[in-house]
């Protein structure tokens, strides 16, 4: 049940080239917060539903990311991450 709750409702799914972020949350959700620990770094992850005007997407520490993967490459080294995933 925990990885069908963690990997699949909350979209936390651990994959080889980093840790992928696609929550599938009701609709009625207004958003989460999560701690995970992926490859040695303890992330920090929110996910909430955008404000007016703000554009959906995935920042980690502040930065932009390409997509909705968070590269493993990028926490490489690092102790903490906050990752932030803004819903449509």
């Amino acid at each position: 049940m925990d990885i069908a709750a963690t990997q699949y409702l909350l979209g936390l799914r651990p994959e080889l080239a980093g840790l992928r972020i696609a929550p599938q949350v009701p609709d009625g959700w207004p958003g989460f917060s999560a701690s995970r620990h992926y490859r040695g770094c303890r992330l920090s992850i929110e996910v909430r539903r955008a404000r007016a005007g703000e554009p959906p997407g995935v920042t980690l520490d502040g930065r932009v990311l390409e997509d909705n993967l968070v590269p493993a490459a990028a926490l490489h080294g690092r102790a903490a991450a906050r990752v932030v995933c803004i819903l449509a």
